[in-house]
């Protein structure tokens, strides 16, 4: 697990994946390049991706 503060997470490529979040909770996503998910942070994730190949992404941290 890792934590980031509040942000953008940007697809560069298509992908799919699964947050793992502390307690057990998950999250699916799917995204096609160029598409965005904003993030209320801080947050603290392990990433698992789902789609069996390689995907590029972008987060970018908000700081106030």
């Amino acid at each position: 697990m890792h934590q980031h503060p509040r942000g953008i997470f940007v697809f560069l490529t298509d992908g799919s994946f699964k947050f793992n979040y502390p307690g057990g909770e998950t999250g699916n996503f799917q995204g096609k390049a160029g598409e965005f998910i904003w993030f209320e942070g801080p947050w603290e994730h392990l990433l698992e991706n789902l789609s069996g190949k390689a995907f590029e992404a972008l987060y970018i941290e908000v700081k106030i």
